[in-house]
């Protein structure tokens, strides 16, 4: 035989309160998920950008060093110190 009792009004607000406090958390730490799905997406493709950049960046080094030969550039002045 079960015997059934009732829970007073404050105890029942605190349970539900609770209960309430655990579903934010949960929901927040939902939205800090889905954030960080979007940021690590966004993530790798700067890291693939970086790297395609890093190859233009050879690329266009191994041109400028084939036509002026090896040296220091001077972005200011648009000039190229060439070492002989």
């Amino acid at each position: 035989m079960k015997t059934v009792k009732t829970l007073t009004s404050d105890e029942l607000n605190s349970l539900n309160n609770l209960l309430d406090k655990n579903n934010s958390i949960i929901f927040e730490l939902g939205q800090i998920e889905s954030e960080f799905i979007f940021l690590n997406n966004r993530k790798q493709k700067l890291q693939e950008a970086l790297i395609n950049l890093k190859k233009d960046e050879l690329e266009l080094g191994n041109i400028l060093n084939a036509k002026y030969g090896d040296g220091k550039i001077n972005l200011e002045k648009g000039e190229i110190e060439v070492y002989q």
